[in-house]
């Protein structure tokens, strides 16, 4: 099956592997806070870029992948709250 190239002017939507904080929060509705704490606890992974050799902050990115994996987990949990 061949596929077409975008035409002039279509926009292409293209799911980022990463986010940033805000923009995971925005686009999933959670709360920063809780990200946070999903992040602490392993459910949800993350990489931080360093900004500079000598700096200890720097861009931490969350990995919509695994974002994605709690959220549908989660949801499952709770049509099936028996389920243990």
């Amino acid at each position: 099956m061949q596929t077409s190239p975008p035409n002039r002017g279509e926009a292409t939507l293209a799911t980022p592997e990463y986010l940033r904080i805000a923009e995971a929060v925005r686009l999933f509705g959670i709360g920063r806070s809780t990200l946070y704490s999903l992040i602490s606890n392993g459910s949800v992974t993350s990489r931080v870029i360093k900004t500079s050799r000598h700096n200890v902050s720097g861009i931490r990115l969350i990995s919509v992948e695994s974002l994605r994996a709690f959220i549908e987990s989660s949801g499952q949990e709770a049509a099936n709250p028996n389920s243990q």
